[in-house]
């Protein structure tokens, strides 16, 4: 295995969260996030971007997020990252040299 990452790198701690069914105050069904997993990560800035949107302009921010293989759990791109009070979409989920060790989060905060 050629991938390797120090344990000093693994530092920031990220929830993986889920979308689930759930109600609000009215009884209605909603969607509501759900933490599945807590853990520390390696976290690379990829790049920040401005953007028009409507009469305003948007942020566009990329990370990518390098995690230990979870075991118990598989992670989509319909699963969210929090960090820093941040919900992060996932774009893509890579097992990093299909060796079950590290898995790599591509992720985007649009603001």
């Amino acid at each position: 295995m050629n991938f390797k990452i120090k344990s000093a790198e693994i530092r920031h701690p990220i929830e993986i969260q889920r979308e689930v069914p759930g109600k609000d105050d009215d009884n209605k069904p909603i969607k509501e996030l759900k933490t599945v997993l807590k853990t520390k990560a390696k976290i690379i800035n990829v790049r920040g971007e401005e953007f028009e949107l409507a009469n305003s302009k948007g942020i566009k921010i990329a990370k990518t997020f390098y995690i230990r293989f979870p075991k118990s759990i598989e992670i989509t791109e319909d699963d969210k990252v929090l960090y820093k009070n941040k919900i992060y979409n996932i774009i893509y989920a890579n097992n990093i040299e299909e060796m079950n060790v590290y898995l790599e989060i591509k992720t985007e905060y649009v603001k």
